[in-house]
C-alpha cells in the first residue's frame, strides 16, 4: 500500500507460522482500515507467509517440505519451497523496509501472555535505540530485548533475526 504522500517503508509479515491466526487476522483488519491517501510512506504486508502451514492447519512447519519458515532465513533459491519463500523475503522484502515487524502468537499448543521484543543489536546502535523506544510506547506491558549474538556470516533463521542483521529497525 503506497501512500500518497513519501515515507519510510514498514512492513508487516505474519502467518510464520500457519496455525497463528490472531496476526493473520490483525494484519486483514489493519488492510481494511488504511487510508491510502493519509499515508506517509508505504506499508508491505505480507498476511500469510506460510500459505502451506496454514492450508493444511498444521503447526510449526509446512507440511510440503517439512520446513519451519521461522528458521529457515535466509532462505536458498534452489531449495525446498520454504527456504525459497524464506530466500524471497531476504532478498524482496526485508531490503525494502525502514522498519520490519514480524508479527507471532501462540501457535495451536501453545499460550503466551502478549508482549513485543526487539534484538540489541550492537552494531546497529541507533536503530537498536529506536526499535527500543518503539517497543516502550508500543502499550505491550511487556518489552523483551535479545541480545544480538550472531555474526553477518551466520545464517539468522528468524524473519526479524534477518531483518535486524541487516540493519533493519523492527
Amino acid at each position: 500500500m503506497k501512500g500518497k504522500q513519501d515515507g519510510p517503508v514498514f512492513t508487516f509479515i505474519s502467518g510464520v507460522h500457519g496455525f497463528e491466526f490472531a496476526p493473520i487476522i490483525a494484519v486483514q483488519k489493519l488492510m481494511q482500515v488504511i487510508d491510502v491517501n493519509q499515508l506517509h510512506g508505504t506499508l508491505i504486508i505480507l498476511p500469510i507467509s506460510s500459505p502451506g502451514s496454514f492450508y493444511n492447519r498444521t503447526p510449526y512447519k509446512n507440511p510440503q517440505d517439512n520446513v519451519n519458515l521461522n528458521n529457515a532465513f535466509p532462505g536458498n533459491a534452489n531449495g525446498t519451497i520454504t527456504q525459497k519463500m524464506a530466500h524471497y523475503i531476504t532478498q524482496n522484502i526485508i531490503p525494502l523496509s525502514d522498519v520490519f515487524l514480524d508479527i507471532h502468537s501462540g501457535d495451536a499448543p501453545e499460550d503466551l501472555l502478549p508482549f513485543i521484543c526487539y534484538y540489541n543489536n550492537e552494531r546497529h546502535k541507533e536503530n537498536t535505540a529506536m526499535a527500543k523506544r518503539l517497543s516502550d510506547i508500543s502499550g505491550f506491558q511487556y518489552v523483551v530485548s535479545y541480545p544480538y549474538t550472531i555474526t553477518d556470516e551466520e545464517p539468522a533463521k528468524y524473519a526479524f533475526k534477518q531483518a535486524v542483521q541487516t540493519g533493519k529497525l523492527l
